[in-house]
């Protein structure tokens, strides 16, 4: 059986695929993939990576949310939220400790939620938003619309809302390190109030 060894090389831009067997070389001229297709597996991959990105700072909110929510039982169940209820003649350190300390992780628990609730993008005017799609009179006319596009307006739309993901990004973590940050400062806080035995 004749030896066959088969390699690819690279000839200016193109690739060149080369075959061997029994000795002799042929060079087959192997198509790069066309322009259009790498935009498109990169407009889906973006979007993708948007999306993972946007899960992730849900999770992240619920589990701040839950973990403050938490701290918030204990400290209402102890009764430290009567330290501050109290006239502003009798104000003292350890009712600014409980009160700052309740204050910090009520705001995370806000952030947290806000971060979660549904967030639409200014600029959401794409086939892919859910508002622009419900604005269809009928599924067949949004199908009629989709299917009239050509591949590259249809690369467009997907690019189109990968900005608009991207929007909804950024205020969905702007919210999460508030969230972090006032929730750090409210568990600090409530640690320093009952360490001081207050």
């Amino acid at each position: 059986m004749p030896d066959e060894q088969v390699t690819m090389v690279a000839n200016s831009a193109n690739l060149v695929r080369e075959e061997q067997v029994s000795g002799k070389v042929a060079s087959i001229p192997v198509p790069p993939q066309s322009e259009g297709a790498n935009v498109e597996t990169f407009a889906k991959d973006s979007q993708d990576y948007l999306r993972t990105f946007l899960q992730l700072a849900d999770q992240k909110a619920a589990f701040v949310f839950t973990a403050v929510g938490a701290m918030l039982t204990a400290l209402f169940s102890l009764g430290t939220h009567k330290r501050f209820l109290v006239p502003v003649a009798d104000y003292s350190f350890a009712s600014s400790l409980a009160l700052a300390g309740m204050a910090g992780l009520l705001l995370s628990a806000g952030f947290a939620v806000a971060v979660v609730l549904p967030r639409e993008s200014a600029g959401g005017a794409g086939l892919f938003y859910w508002g622009r799609i419900r604005e269809f009179g009928s599924g067949v006319e949004y199908a009629d619309t989709v299917l009239a596009l050509s591949p590259q307006q249809l690369v467009r739309e997907r690019l189109h809302n990968c900005r608009d993901l991207a929007d909804v990004c950024t205020r969905k973590y702007v919210g999460l390190r508030l969230a972090f940050g006032t929730g750090i400062f409210g568990t600090a806080t409530s640690v320093v109030y009952f360490l001081a035995g207050c």
